[in-house]
């Protein structure tokens, strides 16, 4: 039934957004407060949620539970949509979370029921397509954080669409569902790895566009086109018997694919891959779903549940290892998570999946519809070409926008568009820069305040693709370049990013953007990053170095700056005894604007604002004639 398809579609595109919020409030913001090591176990207590199921079941009937768990699952997130704080949002988030993955397993069982385990994935597909065109269509800041009449009214119509086909299925809910064996059911664990490369890579229009160097509308795009050929390639499998030689090849190929997606420098490589591997994934992952032919039936949810939860333990515990090896050393590159995710969903091709009958193209062209979204945001792209100046002088803001994560936990890069937009800028220099980090909300963090301040950007991934700094400018920028620092034995590798900038009179004056290690204490591995910093400014002239360097005046960091020649912005036309670290209440100066001697700064201000922890630096540069 269409209707069903719709329900399936929209409890898993209300799932995502609450997954997504969820995560940056425990796995990011509450990691940052209490530890990471604490952060694990609200995020863990949470998708241990499918092991509770059976007793759901038990108490209120299966049919009530799924009742409970989707209805519950569309208020949730609708109250979400108007929580007053981060601590309430923190507790709606995890609690729509916990009844998205308790509906898993009883959604698989209705639909094999009643229509077949395909019929699950391909509403499951349906769902990630809408969820993409909704997050494309407010530019990956999801509208769940988002005030206003127009985010609210989209919360409605997704929440009330999904309680009211609920309550219109009601009927067709199963009384006393029958499962397979154990043995047959297991594979619906795959489901867990199969949506940690959603989260990473697949699905994350953000990321799409980081690794592919494709517009955030094309990368849209290029999501749903995905998409499209992943429903097509489920709906097609569902009805063949796929040899199992053939299905190893299409195991190998995802496998090489998502490789290509997390290694490969060559957009168009990446594109393809992405292509491919939704669609390779997506059909291992159905034949899961449609499952062998079982050789008992149990009037039980307890099976079912047992195995998707074991899917959603691998969801969040891949997750968590992946992002935390950007901050704990640990023995292998966060590369290995999608790869064995990609593994584990390769064990689809083992399955003798039963064939259906009856096949149906129309799922296919839902996703096809909906570029009607990155088409509308092509069609208002602004154009932002820089326009040529004649001037000696320009304002410049360096800034650690905190991922436009505010000290509340919200996302909120308005925010931070709104500090950076009193200062009237032509040159920002930004630090911590996401561009799909599912921790900070999948948002697209430079192309988003690009649009938002109509300044072009340039950006240097430095953790991954997907963390670094980034410089927005509304001045000519004549050439730009960027590289990795010098590492150290620590977890997270760190870049700087080199701009020449035309200012129309004299040569250009050249931007060096960076973000230093963080660790307090650690200066032996920040002194060979100054130092290459230092070296690759070789003495020249106009020449402004400016970030987040982690380090205190009087420290050997900062002493090789100055001691260079470097002359700091702050010491000669600001107050030497402001600080700019933490935004609440700041207690250390870490951020810096260096320039050479022939450079003069004036008009220093350090605005005081919490929409990032760290406080910005603005500062008129006047460079000679």
């Amino acid at each position: 039934s269409p209707v069903r398809l719709v329900l399936i579609a929209l409890a898993f595109t209300l799932g995502l957004q609450s997954m997504r919020a969820f995560f940056t409030l425990t796995v990011y913001h509450y990691g940052e407060r209490y530890g990471f090591n604490a952060a694990t176990v609200p995020a863990l207590i949470v998708f241990l949620a499918p092991f509770l199921t059976p007793l759901l079941a038990r108490l209120i009937t299966p049919r009530r539970a799924l009742f409970v768990t989707v209805g519950g699952l569309a208020l949730a997130r609708l109250a979400l949509q108007v929580s007053p704080s981060a601590e309430l949002s923190f507790v709606l988030s995890g609690v729509a979370t916990a009844l998205a993955l308790m509906a898993v397993p009883l959604g698989i069982l209705w639909t094999r029921l009643t229509a077949g385990g395909h019929m699950f994935a391909i509403g499951m597909l349906l769902g990630l397509s809408l969820d993409t065109a909704l997050h494309s269509a407010f530019l990956t800041w999801d509208y769940l954080w988002q005030r206003g009449p127009i985010p609210l009214a989209v919360a409605l119509v997704v929440s009330g669409a999904a309680l009211y086909l609920l309550w219109q299925q009601r009927a067709t809910l199963p009384d006393e569902p029958h499962e397979p064996d154990f043995r047959t059911v297991l594979p619906l664990a795959l489901l867990g790895p199969y949506f940690v490369l959603q989260v990473l890579a697949f699905q994350n229009v953000a990321f799409v566009a980081s690794v592919t160097g494709l517009t955030m509308p094309v990368a849209s795009a290029l999501v749903l086109l995905a998409d499209a050929l992943a429903l097509f390639a489920v709906i097609d499998i569902a009805e063949r018997r796929i040899p199992r030689p053939q299905l190893r090849i299409w195991s190998l190929l995802m496998l090489v694919a998502v490789l290509n997606i997390f290694e490969n420098d060559s957009g168009i490589v990446v594109a393809l891959g992405i292509l491919s591997a939704q669609a390779l994934a997506s059909a291992l992952v159905t034949l899961a779903l449609i499952g062998r032919a079982p050789a008992a039936a149990y009037p039980s949810v307890l099976r079912t549940s047992l195995a998707a939860g074991i899917g959603s333990l691998l969801l969040i515990v891949l997750a968590i290892v992946y992002y935390i090896g950007y901050n704990i050393l640990l023995p292998f590159t966060p590369i290995v998570i999608p790869v064995l995710a990609s593994v584990l969903v390769m064990a689809g091709s083992l399955i003798e999946a039963q064939p259906v009958t009856g096949r149906d193209w129309r799922p296919g062209v839902v996703p096809l519809a909906l570029l009607v979204v990155p088409i509308a945001l092509l069609i208002t792209q602004p154009t932002l070409i820089p326009q040529p100046v004649n001037t000696n002088s320009f304002r410049l803001v360096n800034y650690n926008i905190h991922q436009a994560i505010n000290t509340d936990g919200w996302v909120n890069p308005e925010a931070i568009a709104q500090v950076i937009e009193a200062q009237n800028p032509q040159v920002v220099v930004l630090q911590e820069v996401t561009r799909g980090w599912a921790i900070s909300g999948s948002l697209d963090v430079a192309e988003w305040l690009s649009r938002r301040l109509k300044m072009p950007y340039l950006y240097a991934p430095a953790a991954d693709g997907q963390f670094g700094n980034a410089v927005l400018s509304s001045l000519p920028v004549v050439d730009w370049y960027f590289e990795p620092l010098p590492r150290g034995d620590v977890p997270m590798a760190r870049s700087f990013l080199r701009a020449n900038v035309n200012l129309g009179v004299g040569e250009p004056v050249t931007i060096i953007a960076t973000h230093l290690h963080q660790i307090e204490g650690d200066t032996a591995v920040r002194i060979p990053q100054v130092e290459r910093l230092v070296e690759v400014w070789a003495d020249s002239p106009r020449t402004i170095i400016a970030g987040d360097m982690n380090a205190r005046p009087g420290e050997a960091d900062v002493t090789l700056f100055e001691n260079g020649g470097l002359i700091s912005a702050q010491d000669v036309a600001g107050d030497p005894e402001l600080f700019t670290f933490s935004s609440t209440t700041p207690t250390e100066r870490i951020d810096w604007i260096f320039g050479s001697a022939d450079i003069e700064f004036s008009d220093f201000e350090i605005p005081h604002s919490t929409a990032s922890d760290h406080l910005p630096l603005a500062v008129t540069v006047t460079v000679e004639a």
